[in-house]
């Protein structure tokens, strides 16, 4: 938001467009209704890609404590705070700062869900940072390590045949690598309870192809497959456009299968085309046993040559330059109405991109950049990145990433990597050989182990356009800081007239 502001501020519209070579967004494409989408609502369902009809949030106002780290659960609580949010952060209402070896404690209580034979009541935590443990009524449930991965656990067995059940959260967080990153301690993303069949989808992966207009669907279940048959609808609108069925497949752990979609309309920030889509459980005598709504679209970042032979980035095989804002996480809006707004502000100056640091914004946020057309390139959430050391270009990975955090950054991308919207995810990240500290990162389509795109952090007048020699990856610059006060204007307009000329040296992104 401070980057919007800013930009707002000093009337830089006129300027932005020049760069931006992208169609003026329009289309009746902008407003598609999706069947299981909520209107605007800052309780509407935070998993928006697969979603149910019925659910209860237990966001809002929580007790907490800090204590010691080891102490039992407190008998006392210490005030309220607002979750989600960080307790450092000014949102949650409280802004403490747990000190090293420290504890924090959440606290509600909530009226026990109603369950029917066979099925589960199943608790889902958007994220906690970092180091979780879960009680219900007094016995421990779950624990946790992470600090932007959603995880769930069934609490069925943990319930009382009391009416109003209590659920306790302790929270640590250790010291993290980059100390250049602001520390977000606690429960960071919604938490909400739903009530579910013994079996139900778990898992849903998205593999679109515009390019043939297919899209491939893979879905993992929680329970036993038990021979059922998984159907998939794809809509166009409220019109059935193709079908799809497919059995269980213990070689891969789920249900795939491949549609083709007639007559397929392509998914750019300019008309940002989203099928629906019903995916339905069956039992063997055909009736429902559980089932989602969610939506795709066909849409493929990549890199491709330019005629001159210099890699760009593209959107469905078209080169397109990346022109974006920049925002730490923790400065997005969370409800539907703040997130419209601040996405409509930033297309209307001209941008087609957001790039997110600092962690991951709300699920609810990159399901109206999907639906709104914004592209959003996603940095490596906190608190893994390390401090690097050199590597050749074609390392696959982060030398002092751990085995966990590798394993957390999977399970993000298979969460949040099926929004059309992201189109650049952090693969890896390390730093060129020799004096140089610029990053490297990878495009979401990308070519593997390799990365697909440059990443110059610093002012647009660095060195261009093949930095150590490397020449089959696109470029991007990160220039622009800060603009404000006195010569802010001035500024602005020397950093625009370096990236016109950085765009003609093969620029890919600003």
């Amino acid at each position: 938001m401070r980057h919007l502001r800013t930009l707002l501020i000093l009337a830089l519209a006129p300027l932005v467009p020049t760069i931006a070579q992208e169609e003026s967004p329009g289309g009746d494409d902008n407003t598609v209704a999706l069947q299981g989408d909520p209107s605007p609502d800052p309780t509407a369902y935070p998993r928006p890609m697969m979603m149910r009809p019925g659910w209860t949030s237990l966001d809002g106002q929580w007790d907490f404590a800090i204590t010691k780290a080891g102490d039992p659960v407190p008998t006392a609580w210490q005030g309220k705070l607002k979750v989600p949010a960080a307790i450092e952060s000014a949102e949650s209402g409280a802004e403490r700062i747990p000190a090293p070896g420290q504890q924090l404690w959440y606290h509600r209580r909530f009226d026990r869900p109603a369950i029917e034979a066979g099925e589960i009541a199943v608790l889902h935590f958007g994220a906690v940072s970092s180091l979780a443990t879960v009680w219900l009524n007094g016995t421990p449930v779950t624990a946790h390590r992470g600090a932007d991965a959603a995880f769930s656990t069934d609490i069925t067995a943990f319930l009382t045949e009391e009416v109003e059940q209590e659920l306790v959260v302790a929270v640590t967080h250790p010291e993290i690598a980059d100390r250049a990153r602001p520390r977000r301690t606690g429960i960071t993303q919604t938490v909400w309870l739903e009530v579910l069949p013994q079996t139900y989808i778990r898992e849903l992966r998205l593999s679109p192809n515009s390019k043939l207009g297919e899209i491939t669907v893979f879905a993992s279940i929680w329970g036993q497959a038990n021979f059922r048959p998984l159907e998939i609808v794809a809509l166009d609108g409220e019109t059935e456009c193709a079908r799809g069925s497919a059995y269980y497949h213990y070689e891969n752990g789920g249900y795939e299968t491949t549609m083709k979609i007639p007559e397929p309309k392509l998914w750019t920030p300019g008309s940002p085309k989203l099928y629906g889509m019903r995916i339905r459980l069956a039992n063997e005598d055909g009736t429902t046993y559980d089932s989602i709504t969610s939506y795709f679209a066909l849409c493929d970042p990549s890199i491709v040559e330019d005629p001159s032979g210099q890699p760009r980035f593209a959107l469905n095989g078209e080169p397109l330059l990346l022109l974006g804002v920049s925002s730490a996480s923790f400065d997005l809006p969370r409800d539907d109405v703040g997130i419209q707004s601040q996405i409509a502000s930033a297309k209307a100056m001209g941008f087609n991109c957001i790039r997110i640091r600092a962690g991951l914004a709300s699920p609810r946020y990159y399901h109206w950049a999907d639906r709104l057309g914004l592209l959003i390139w996603q940095d490596l959430p906190a608190p893994h990145a390390a401090e690097p050391r050199p590597l050749s270009v074609d390392a696959p990975a982060h030398p002092k990433l751990s085995k966990h955090s590798l394993d957390e950054l999977a399970a993000i991308e298979s969460q949040y990597g099926k929004h059309p919207s992201i189109v650049v995810w952090p693969r890896f990240l390390h730093r060129p050989g020799g004096k140089d500290t610029r990053p490297l990162t990878a495009a979401r389509a990308g070519s593997g182990d390799r990365a697909d795109i440059l990443f110059l952090d610093g002012h647009p007048r660095a060195a261009m356009p093949s930095p150590d020699g490397d020449t089959s990856s696109a470029l991007a610059v990160a220039g622009i800081r800060h603009v404000s006060g006195e010569g802010g204007q001035a500024q602005y307009e020397s950093s625009n007239r370096e990236l016109q000329r950085l765009l003609r040296a093969g620029l890919s992104a600003a």
